[in-house]
């Protein structure tokens, strides 16, 4: 059976109630998963056929020495991609957690090997450190979000403007300027024009124009 990352978040709990000497039952980690009994019963049921748990009946959950080595593996993916956002990325800390929570459960020790050894790297070599990251910033707006790929019916909030100064003025004449909140309304069938609403007024975007207006969720 494939442990899912849902499936993974049990046994770090667990792990991180047994590090604390505290021995759980299904009501506290109901609690803390914030989900209902019977869904913690049944993922409690699913890990222990898999010798990751042993669970006395209405009583309380141990994790295995199986559940213990796989436990110990999820936080350490966590801690290299933390560090690797906030030391190398330099991510502010909330944002590098979450990072970390989303990629700690690939199963790809290659990839967290691959992080370490950059950061070792670059730890010796300031220089190059501080050349990759001038690179970096240079490059992000290529993998940045734009306007044109927000769906419709979400409401993003303006990031930069690019494109001639001309088309910037234009935008900023019409109140779309960076902080500025922008809702999707519509988008044509073939993708043009995108219509949006700006500070309750109604805007109608060619779609390569959208494409040069960065946006943060």
């Amino acid at each position: 059976m494939v442990i899912t990352p849902a499936l993974e978040n049990y046994i770090r709990v667990l792990y991180d109630l047994q590090a604390s000497e505290k021995m759980p039952r299904v009501k506290h980690i109901a609690k803390i998963l914030n989900v209902k009994v019977p869904t913690v019963v049944e993922s409690i049921k699913k890990l222990e056929n898999i010798g990751v748990l042993e669970h006395e009946k209405y009583g309380y959950i141990r994790l295995t020495p199986k559940g213990i080595a796989l436990a110990e593996k999820i936080h350490k993916n966590n801690r290299i991609v933390y560090e690797f956002a906030t030391r190398l990325l330099e991510l502010p800390s909330n944002e590098a957690q979450d990072l970390a929570c989303k990629l700690e459960h690939i199963n790809n020790p290659r990839l967290f090997a691959a992080f370490s050894v950059m950061m070792s790297f670059f730890k010796e070599d300031q220089e190059l450190k501080e050349r990759f990251l001038s690179h970096l910033k240079n490059n992000e707006e290529v993998f940045a979000l734009t306007l044109a790929s927000i769906e419709p019916g979400k409401t993003v909030k303006i990031k930069k403007l690019k494109g001639s100064r001309t088309f910037q003025r234009r935008l900023m004449s019409m109140g779309v300027m960076p902080g500025v909140e922008v809702h999707i309304e519509r988008i044509a069938p073939l993708g043009d024009p995108i219509e949006v609403k700006v500070k309750g007024y109604r805007l109608s975007l060619r779609r390569e124009e959208a494409k040069d207006i960065l946006v943060e969720e």
